[in-house]
């Protein structure tokens, strides 16, 4: 069954999110008040089951757990005695006491103990009842909930511009949505308000020191000492929602730099009596790469945002030979505009330079302009790999090529279940769209952590190396992507927008491959459940009184006694026969 309104299944595996092993076990999802009824009912059970429990270790304690036939005798028999009894009485003699309606020296003698066990024995049901509802609520977990959306798939523009504006805007909104979540959720303690959809909200990731990442050292310029590097190392897919019984990591990385600009790769052209900057740092299938800048303005046309522009190779731009990644990986280029801003202090930073000064009027103060007119540019490596453990250790990348530069072999793809190759394919289209020019390109300057220190064209102090801050927030935000995109595709998106859907492969995308945390629902422990209750209906069968007074738990605790002996008499016998019978064969075989 499926709850439209939650996009959720009904009985689903909850997968338990682990650096090396996942543990899967069958849960049951159902709302929250339901959940609460359910376990409360439960730990009411489970105190009937206890007090029931404790008549139970009483009887066989008294049954001193090796049944005695004089204990419980047939009405018939008790009947026979009295009259004995009678008969002795009227004759004058002493009354026979039967072990049955007396107690026994050996009886008077555990007295005392029996008090002390019944005492111990309360004392545990007291304890094991708090228990038991402890742990009967926790049989409601959490909130972990398998996608199934009518609409999931991955969509295409095939037939007019209309559909090409309507992919344009679903990528835009995902990336207004990635950076969204990136600063209100990454890092962040998990359940804060408006961070719980994802089953991990932030992925983890470390800064380290790098070469330039281009093929030509001189494309950067800074020293090697202050390229930064951000890699999150191998990370399990569970760990973004896709749920697949084949083993897949996938690693993300990211150089960044900033790029040389001279006269070599920015010239200038007047046009109209303004001047404009074209930047040859690669080209398109059309035209050479280009971002215009205006070479003065005044006071009252001063820009109150930063202006940017992105590109992404190789879809969208072709690098220079020199601006070409070492290992063939994907550039993206960022220029950064930030004519007419001014600055409280001078800075050296590379993409915001603010070294020239310039007086304000009205009282302001001395602030400080960019040097130059032409754009500062910064470029980012972005390298994407994955690999299927439980198949081989080599790393690929997003073309199925490893560090050679081989293929690899799609026919072990016909060897695991649909669900694991439509949880490759659905990782696959999500890492793509998780390259740090696609996470800024339709944002522009409001995707930079510097515009929120502007205001009226005017900037608040930026940190020294603000640069780098920027690229860390860019990185942080292509990897919320991931999730973004995953989730976008698991939901269907595209059918909001009149969309293509791509029926091929299909079926094994949406089977099942995306999780998430639900809202409003929690995840119940069948097995759990249906223990409980199994023990407790055994428990309280056990407890039931027959017709002579005697509970059904005895008859039963009788027949294993008596199993018990015949055991001992019989077993040991076969034992010998058999061995005997083996030691003949090897003689024989000899």
């Amino acid at each position: 069954m499926v709850v439209r309104g939650a996009s959720v299944s009904k009985i689903n595996p909850s997968i338990y999110l682990a650096a090396e092993v996942v543990y899967t076990e069958t849960q049951y999802l159902c709302s929250n008040s339901n959940a609460t009824v359910w376990t409360n009912a439960l730990g009411i059970i489970v105190a009937i089951t206890i007090a029931r429990l404790f008549r139970l270790l009483l009887r066989l304690y008294e049954l001193s757990f090796k049944p005695r036939k004089t204990i419980h005798k047939t009405p018939e028999a008790i009947l026979w005695h009295r009259l004995l009894d009678w008969h002795q009485a009227r004759q004058g003699g002493a009354i026979e006491l039967h072990p049955s309606e007396s107690e026994t020296p050996r009886n008077r003698k555990r007295a005392p103990l029996k008090i002390l066990l019944r005492v111990l024995l309360l004392g545990l049901s007291y304890l094991g009842i708090l228990a038991c509802s402890t742990l009967t609520a926790r049989l409601a977990t959490n909130s972990t909930a398998l996608s199934d959306h009518r609409d999931c798939g991955i969509y295409q523009a095939v037939t007019n511009n209309s559909e090409e504006a309507s992919f344009k805007i679903i990528g835009f909104n995902a990336e207004l949505e990635s950076g969204a979540l990136t600063e209100k959720c990454f890092n962040t303690d998990a359940g804060t308000d408006g961070c719980n959809f994802f089953l991990q909200q932030s992925i983890p990731y470390q800064i380290s020191g790098a070469s330039c990442p281009f093929r030509d050292a001189t494309m950067c310029s800074i020293p090697d000492s202050s390229v930064v590097r951000f890699s999150t190392g191998p990370v399990d897919v569970h760990v973004i929602g896709i749920n697949m019984p084949l083993r897949v990591q996938f690693l993300r990385s990211t150089t960044c730099a900033p790029i040389t600009v001279n006269e070599t790769f920015a010239k200038a052209k007047v046009l109209n009596g303004s001047l404009f900057y074209y930047y040859y740092y690669g080209s398109t299938h059309y035209y050479p790469v280009t971002s215009l800048s205006v070479s003065s303005l005044e006071e009252r046309d001063r820009p109150s945002m930063y202006r940017v522009n992105a590109k992404v190779s190789p879809e969208q731009w072709i690098p220079i030979p020199p601006l070409q990644a070492r290992n063939g990986s994907s550039v993206s280029i960022i220029f950064v505009n930030s004519q007419g801003i001014l600055y409280p202090e001078p800075s050296q930073d590379p993409i915001f330079p603010a070294t020239k000064p310039y007086d304000v009027e009205h009282d302001i103060g001395l602030r400080y302009l960019r040097p130059s007119q032409r754009d500062n540019v910064l470029g980012c490596v972005d390298s994407i790999q994955w690999r299927a453990q439980d198949i081989s250790a080599t790393w690929y990348d997003l073309l199925g090529r490893d560090r050679t530069g081989t293929y690899f072999n799609l026919d072990w793809l016909k060897k695991v279940s649909p669900q694991s190759r439509g949880g490759l394919r659905l990782l696959l289209n999500s890492l793509t769209s998780s390259r740090i020019g696609m996470n800024i390109q339709s944002r522009q300057g409001m995707g930079l952590a510097a515009s929120k220190l502007l205001e009226a064209g005017f900037s608040y102090k930026i940190a020294k190396e603000q640069w780098k801050q920027e690229a860390r927030q860019l990185f942080e935000t292509s990897l919320t992507r991931i999730q973004i995109s995953a989730r976008n595709l698991a939901q269907g998106v595209g059918a909001k927008y009149g969309l293509q859907r791509i029926e091929q492969g299909r079926k094994e995308l949406c089977n099942g491959t995306f999780l998430f945390q639900s809202q409003g629902w929690r995840n119940v422990h069948v097995a759990g459940s249906v223990w409980i209750l199994l023990w407790s209906l055994v428990v309280v069968l056990m407890a039931v009184p027959l017709d002579d007074e005697r509970l059904l738990v005895e008859p039963v605790w009788q027949a294993l006694y008596t199993f018990s002996e015949f055991t001992k008499d019989i077993l040991p016998k076969y034992y010998h026969k058999v061995n005997r019978w083996a030691w003949d064969i090897r003689l024989r075989v000899r």
